[in-house]
């Protein structure tokens, strides 16, 4: 494995760069079959259909794995709420693993160890802090003529207004982390939040 990954030099597009010998070798077949060899063809083939095959079978697992793990959270913590336990969260929170049946796939949004929970705790407090500086900005825009210092102040909202947005979805509570992305574009659109169990937020009715 070590010769197969050490790297050789070669010119690619004029300029030279270093890849490992096993990229060469599957390069050189390709380029063959391309040219018409058949033999070259016949292997590059069978190469890609057995490495797709060995990645189904692994997304396929892992994808079990993760729907196992969701599921036997989901009832645990739901017995727990039942019981009145207190206990700590599971690390990753069921709720954070978002499934994709149609392709198969998986990802977390939320911390993955519990070294990671100290880090989300910290920008959920940081975005706390941005989001009151940012509304005390908002006001006393309001309060200074238009010109320079006032250009001045509308950027530094709209940059923290993304900042606010980005960290959001990454870090901030789990019910925004986890949304889908369609629910955040409607909602963006109708400027009105929407809960899980299907209905408008309270807020939206005053």
């Amino acid at each position: 494995m070590e010769e197969a990954y050490r790297t050789i030099p070669i010119i690619e597009k004029g300029r030279r760069v270093t890849i490992p010998i096993m990229t060469a070798v599957l390069r050189a077949v390709a380029m063959n079959a391309a040219k018409g060899n058949n033999r070259a063809a016949h292997l590059l083939t069978a190469l890609v259909g057995k490495t797709e095959a060995e990645n189904n079978k692994l997304a396929k697992e892992a994808f079990g794995s993760a729907i196992d793990y969701k599921q036997a959270w989901t009832k645990e913590l739901a017995r727990r709420n039942r019981l009145g336990l207190k206990l700590p969260d599971p690390v990753p929170h069921p709720d954070d693993i978002i499934l994709d049946a149609r392709n198969m796939a998986f990802k977390i949004k939320g911390p993955w160890t519990k070294d990671e929970v100290p880090r989300y705790q910290l920008v959920a407090e940081l975005l706390e802090v941005y989001e009151i500086i940012n509304a005390e900005n908002l006001e006393k825009l309001e309060s200074i003529p238009e010109g320079p210092e006032k250009d001045k102040l509308r950027q530094t909202i709209k940059d923290d207004q993304i900042l606010c947005s980005n960290l959001r979805e990454h870090y901030g509570p789990r019910s925004e982390r986890t949304k889908d992305p369609l629910i955040r574009e409607v909602e963006e659109w109708v400027g009105v939040p929407f809960n899980p169990d299907g209905a408008i937020d309270d807020a939206s009715n005053d």
